[in-house]
């Protein structure tokens, strides 16, 4: 079956050099724009582009997009990737900002990743990803920005987008859908968006690691199936009044829902360095997460005077809930896999409860050819997590206080920036800077631990960009930024996996520092050249160590002295016939770091390399073919080398009814090729992972647009970093 799928994705070009040679006029293809701002690297307004200093993802565009999620697209951008949690990475790293039409969603990991399932593809615009923010974007997020802008018409009278999909992989089904629409008038302006996916999955995750048991050396294998329901919704309600010529004022309302929950199933075997079988242990590890978001935001601007001057003003609550409920349960047994003893169960209770508050302004004042920026932000958060832990013994339920905690964290940043920029013939230049200061709290209430931290930081940063007549374009930035480590890793509590492995937060982590320095060079408004330096200082990345007493394998996020990161992209665009238009997209990339763990020092050094290859085909004026392939080789991340993976996704989109109905047709990981597979660089500590998630699947879905066009939303200034 693999041969035959295999076949029909090299039979692609002579479909269409067949087609190219039926005599279709050359004219009919929408040719390149070029200008100094813009870069098209595609045919029309193609799936990726390059922009001002944005790679910008076109979603509306991608065929591939079927029935899918914003998670699912994300994965078809140069160097975003997810880990084996489906935490979002950029460059292989956590720290990156996720904002919603300029807006910040406050949260990370898990919870990240639950939200962009409940976007529907078809309610965004684009996605930009911006790898050098200005002084006037936050510090926060070394690696870069990911900004998505939804829909929203810009012209009066009304427009609506209702798009109903499904589909179905190994294990279960899923459903998507989402309405969004807007209602204008001359003063004011009504939207919505209204979402709503289910999808069951069946990942299989496997691990290993060395240590001992009962005294002698021992190998722990675990094989677990993880079937996990999600079934979310989300929802937002906005109204932006044009007050009169130079005042506007939008309040907008935004949250989502997800009734998120797992069974893991399998065993943990241990074996002697021989392969004999010692012990075998029966897991059970049930979760159920349902958590809220509640957003509120109120925005207004005033254009001073008719020469430029703008005050802008942004105020924001959220409030967020979420639910922790669920148990870890093991039952021994002996090598013949006959009952050793009684079925050992933890109940887990762990409500969290999340306020955050934050206001800004912002002025802008040209002044001559010279344009100036300044502005100030307050932000408050305050997190209570109550993290408790019963043994259930007889039938009966015994409050665990070695375990159980409960963790209060408070933080707040006042930050002021101001930044000057000008044009001359071919040239602009920016130069800014910002301040940041930080008071953090950190309080572990039953074991006593109280980290408190007051830290000032500035941040300066610089842009340039020289247009060399019509065919060169150069560039260069520099910033510096901040990693603030994310709540979750601060709390010193214990997430158990069986008695001998568990992840511990770490309560002592610093802030990651970098510095950031990107040379580009674009040729012919389409071939794009980019080079990227990072120096990370207090890196923050995953490590583990085996506990002396228990044998447990430990993991949790530590700072590591340094991290050096060279990368080169390219962009090549290529359209070898009418109508098939190709983009490759290459990132090689070198990372450098100390390792230093209690029994193992060593210097880490690889080179890898992240290679995309987008394939569009037009095959008449209202439908095209996409086809996506994927490989990332094996990159470092922390204590672990992880391994490599290739994937193949794809689609067909026809549009009909005069474009007021569009349907698509999708796959992805065509061949399952995906794995997600790691081993312990450390020569002391051998570990190691290899799981495959349920990513082979296949969509339809089918969108029908009401009244006028939805075009992208307004895109707000952009805010402080997820950390939740």
């Amino acid at each position: 079956m693999n041969k035959l799928l295999f076949s029909l994705v090299l039979a692609i070009p002579c479909l269409v050099s067949a087609q190219d040679s039926s005599g279709r006029k050359t004219g009919d293809t929408v040719r390149l724009f070029r200008s100094m701002d813009t870069v098209s690297i595609q045919a029309r307004r193609h799936v990726i582009e390059v922009r001002g200093g944005k790679m910008i993802l076109n979603v509306g565009q991608s065929a591939a997009a079927t029935g899918g999620t914003v998670l699912d697209i994300l994965q078809h951008a140069p160097n975003i990737t997810l880990d084996p949690n489906e935490n979002l990475l950029l460059k292989g790293s956590a720290a990156v900002n996720v904002l919603i039409d300029g807006r910040l969603t406050y949260l990370s990991g898990q919870q990240l990743s639950n939200l962009l399932k409940t976007l529907s593809v078809e309610s965004v615009s684009r996605i930009e990803i911006i790898t050098a923010p200005g002084a006037q974007y936050d510090a926060a997020g070394n690696t870069g920005i990911i900004n998505i802008i939804t829909h929203k018409s810009n012209r009066q009278g009304y427009a609506a987008a209702l798009t109903a999909g499904g589909g179905f992989g190994h294990f279960g089904g899923q459903t998507t859908e989402n309405l969004s629409g807007n209602i204008r008038s001359q003063h004011i302006n009504v939207y919505t968006d209204l979402g709503y996916s289910k999808r069951s999955l069946l990942p299989y995750r496997t691990n290993y690691q060395r240590s001992s048991f009962n005294g002698q050396p021992a190998v722990y294998d675990r094989a677990l199936t993880n079937p996990f329901h999600t079934g979310s919704y989300s929802y937002k309600l906005g109204v932006d009044w044009t007050l009169n010529d130079r005042q506007t004022l939008g309040i907008l309302y935004a949250g989502y829902y997800n009734p998120w929950k797992r069974n893991v199933n399998g065993p943990t075997t241990i074996r002697d360095t021989a392969g004999k079988i010692l012990s075998i242990l029966q897991n059970r590890d049930f979760q159920n997460e349902p958590s809220t978001s509640n957003a509120y935001n109120l925005d207004c601007s005033f254009h001073l005077d008719t020469a430029g001057r703008v005050l802008t003003a942004d105020a924001d609550y959220i409030s967020q809930h979420n639910q922790y409920d669920g148990y870890v349960g093991n039952a021994p047994e002996n090598a013949q896999g006959q009952p050793q003893g009684a079925f050992q169960q933890l109940n887990i209770h762990q409500p969290s409860y999340i306020d955050i508050r934050s206001i800004k302004a912002d002025l802008t004042w040209p002044v001559h050819a010279w344009k100036i920026r300044t502005g100030a932000k307050f932000s408050a958060v305050r997190i209570d997590n109550n993290f408790r832990y019963d043994s259930v013994a007889g039938g009966l339920s015994y409050f665990d206080s070695s375990l159980s905690d409960r963790f209060i964290y408070t933080e707040k940043i006042a930050a002021g920036y101001a930044s000057v920029s000008r044009q001359w013939k071919g040239l602009s230049v920016e130069a800014g800077l910002r301040a940041e200061h930080t008071v953090s709290e950190g309080n572990a209430l039953n074991t006593a631990q109280d980290n408190k931290r007051r830290y000032l930081d500035w941040f300066p940063s610089l842009s340039l960009e020289k247009q060399a007549g019509k065919q060169h374009r150069l560039s260069l930035t520099v910033s510096r930024r901040i990693n603030r480590p994310p709540y979750g890793d601060l709390n010193p509590v214990r997430y158990i996996s069986d008695p001998y492995s568990y992840y511990q937060g770490n309560p002592n982590l610093l802030p990651e520092l970098a510095w950031v320095g990107v040379i580009g060079y674009t040729l012919k408004s389409k071939y794009v050249f980019s080079f990227t330096y990072t120096r990370q200082n207090h890196l923050i990345a995953e490590t583990a160590f085996i506990n002396d007493t228990s044998g447990a394998l430990v993991v949790t996020n530590a700072n590591y002295p340094h991290s050096d990161r060279f990368e080169l992209l390219t962009v090549i665009p290529v359209e070898p016939v009418d109508g098939w238009s190709i983009n490759l997209a290459s990132n090689f990339n070198y990372t450098e770091y100390p390792l230093i763990l209690a029994t193992d020092s060593q210097q880490v050094r690889r080179a890898a390399v992240d290679l995309t290859l987008s394939q569009q085909v037009r095959l008449s004026s209202k439908s095209s073919f996409e086809l996506i392939s994927r490989y990332l080789s094996p990159h470092t991340g922390g204590i672990y080398l992880s391994g490599h993976y290739f994937s193949v996704d794809g689609g067909y989109k026809i549009s009909f009814r005069q474009g007021k109905m569009e349907g698509r047709l999708g796959f992805t990981d065509l061949f399952h090729t995906i794995r997600y597979s790691g081993s312990s660089l450390s020569h002391t500590l051998q570990s190691g992972y290899y799981n495959t998630p349920d990513t082979r699947r296949i969509s339809v879905s089918l969108t029908w647009r009401l009244g006028g066009q939805l075009t992208q939303g307004k895109a707000r200034t952009l805010d402080e970093q997820r950390r939740l």
